[in-house]
């Protein structure tokens, strides 16, 4: 999208236009004024749009398929297992629905499966490629194949024998095809004739991050999957904020909540669920598109139903133009409210029940806070008069550019429509949408929070973008009092300090006191969140960890020293176990860090080094806990 502002921008440029256009531009009120202004200015100055998409080809899926057999054969870098089996899925994805080539392109992944001893999934590969016009001349090796599976997996019962036999059975059916001189003929032969055995593997583990998700305690009856220990207040100083209804400890529970909408990064569209966002080695592809797979059919055919059907024509137009994940979720939001609605019309009524609601500013009104409604998403902070021209301008041009995309490929507006922008200009149904998607471009910088799994190193990598209606009313402070894990598709929301009954409870926004100084976090926070912070650690100017004082040196006393230094005494054993990812022991882990906090906050000033330490290493096996990103080959 960058090419095409800055092609915009220099015809406006060029025809001495752009002074005007920006004191125009800035006299607008609505989002739909801006789309449609956006509109306008694409109509004399940036016309035809783009609309490349990348469509499933026979020749590229063989072209993967090759570099996924070079990579397993070469064994040219360490993760060559990894990078496989993500190349046969990029073939997968490109070969054309019900074809030859896909089948080929999950026969050889389902070889790669078994050396991971992923059984169960090399046998959905293989059951899979036999559904298909799978070449005859390759169906033994096949057959071969998922019988060693079998055997792998254990033949521990009358039925498993059965299923073998029934196998074996089926693969002699096919010798003859087998070219004679295939060097893999004989071992084929003993395997489908049961004279070649294999003894059952341990399978490789697969990480269940759902396994360590925690229980809410007491659950707020006004905000569903909040704590009742948090309240939800408003004031002219702090806007919707929440409060502590009680003394909180460090490690409670304040909030097990799902996303109301979240969006893959690109980097994770093929190693990654579309539908669940979990990893997955056997994935199954859009039958229409290249850019997205699935763990399962249930996951495809429920994406499908909620929000795909609508995306599928576009996001590949938007991919190409280099739109981020941010994008995308505001084309998810949209649709998403869309549906819940009925239909635009039905949306339209409810947003002008939303805007002429009265009494506390934006919709607040005391009753149940229901983060799956949209009223709640739409009456999120968007600081519109904070933003400058050229900021709107970029995003009426990427919600231009999206709902030009969604009428001209899709059905949401009743039939497809022609690529006419003089006649999209007037339909109030696109340029009602457009406002939509403008209005979430601006919400979603201040809002949206970031999905992450545990690497392969020692930082977490960014998975998604997930919009919590409910999470995004706590304030930001570089010193926060909680803190955000991710365990599949729910966000946990755990306290790490002693909160105390009436405070306000603040989260992090990426930009934390003991990581950066104060004034790049300032900084930082005005750039995007278009906020000047006045936390406790910017007030008070607090160093960062290197500079952090020990509570050794702040003249505590004696006794509360020896309290401190006792309770500390396995902090270093449990720093080493999260630096090296040993969390067996875990939640024991935790629960001696929470009370290691619970000591310093009655004990010690802040800053303190040691509060830094412990709040980092309880966050790091925190994480370890939850999502997790896996290598076949580690």
């Amino acid at each position: 999208m960058d090419a095409l502002l800055e092609r915009l921008s220099c015809k406006l440029l060029q025809a001495g236009k752009h002074k005007a256009y920006h004191t125009e531009y800035s006299l607008l009120q609505s989002d739909s004024e801006r789309v449609k202004y956006t509109i306008q200015l694409l109509i004399d100055y940036s016309r035809p749009l783009p609309s490349k998409i990348i469509s499933k080809s026979s020749e590229e899926s063989s072209r993967l398929r090759e570099m996924g057999n070079f990579v397993f054969s070469m064994k040219i870098v360490d993760s060559y297992l990894d990078v496989s089996i993500q190349k046969y899925t990029e073939s997968i994805v490109f070969a054309p629905t019900g074809s030859e080539e896909l089948s080929i392109a999950y026969g050889n992944r389902s070889a790669m499966l078994i050396l991971a001893r992923l059984y169960d999934d090399c046998l959905l590969d293989i059951s899979r490629a036999l559904a298909l016009p799978y070449p005859d001349n390759l169906k033994a090796k096949l057959y071969a194949r998922q019988a060693r599976c079998l055997m792998a997996r254990g033949i521990s019962s009358k039925s498993s024998k059965q299923e073998l036999e029934k196998c074996r059975e089926n693969g002699r059916l096919w010798l003859d095809k087998m070219d004679p001189k295939n060097t893999t003929k004989s071992e084929v032969e003993k395997i489908l004739k049961g004279t070649k055995r294999f003894p059952a593997q341990a399978p490789y583990v697969k990480w269940d991050a759902t396994k360590n998700l925690p229980k809410l305690i007491d659950e707020n009856k006004q905000i569903p999957g909040l704590s009742a220990s948090l309240e939800l207040k408003y004031s002219d100083e702090f806007g919707k904020h929440m409060v502590a209804t009680r003394d909180i400890d460090p490690g409670d529970v304040l909030g097990i909540m799902e996303p109301y909408a979240c969006v893959l990064v690109p980097e994770k569209m093929l190693t990654h669920c579309w539908g669940c966002l979990e990893q997955t080695w056997s994935s199954i592809p859009c039958p229409n598109c290249v850019n997205v797979i699935y763990c399962s059919e249930e996951c495809r055919d429920k994406a499908w139903e909620e929000h795909h059907d609508v995306e599928c024509p576009v996001i590949g137009v938007l991919l190409h133009q280099e739109m981020s994940n941010l994008g995308l979720l505001s084309l998810r939001i949209a649709i998403k409210a869309i549906k819940q609605a009925g239909g635009i019309e039905e949306l339209r009524k409810k947003v002008e029940k939303i805007e002429g609601r009265t009494g506390i500013p934006d919709g607040f009104n005391g009753e149940i806070f229901d983060d799956k409604d949209y009223a709640n998403v739409y009456t999120l902070a968007r600081n519109t008069d904070k933003r400058s021209v050229p900021d709107l301008v970029g995003r009426s041009l990427n919600s231009a550019f999206i709902v030009y995309t969604l009428a001209t490929r899709t059905r949401l507006f009743g039939k497809q429509l022609p690529a006419d922008l003089e006649e999209l200009k007037e339909n109030e149904d696109v340029i009602f949408v457009g406002g939509l998607i403008m209005r979430h471009q601006q919400i979603i910088p201040s809002n949206v929070h970031g999905v992450s799994e545990e690497g392969l190193g020692t930082d977490p990598v960014e998975k998604s973008a997930a919009l919590m209606p409910v999470y995004s009313l706590i304030n930001h402070s570089c010193c926060p009092s909680v803190c955000r894990v991710n365990h599949g598709r729910k966000m946990v929301l755990y306290s790490e300090t002693v909160i105390s009954k009436g405070e306000q409870v603040f989260d992090n926004y990426g930009l934390h006191y003991a990581m950066m100084p104060k004034s790049y976090r300032r900084f930082k926070l005005l750039q995007q969140f278009l906020f000047f912070c006045q936390c406790e650690a910017c007030m008070l100017d607090w160093p960062t960890v290197m500079e952090l004082p020990s509570y050794k040196f702040q003249r505590l006393g004696v006794v509360r020293t020896q309290v401190i230094q006792k309770a500390l005494q396995k902090l270093p054993y449990y720093y080493q176990c999260a630096l090296v990812r040993n969390v067996e022991d875990g939640p024991a882990m935790i629960k001696d860090l929470n009370h290691m906090l619970k000591v310093l906050a009655m004990n010690a000033d802040v800053p303190c080094r040691e509060v830094s330490d412990v709040v980092e290493t309880a966050k790091r096996i925190y994480a370890l806990l939850a999502n997790r990103y896996q290598s076949l080959n580690s």
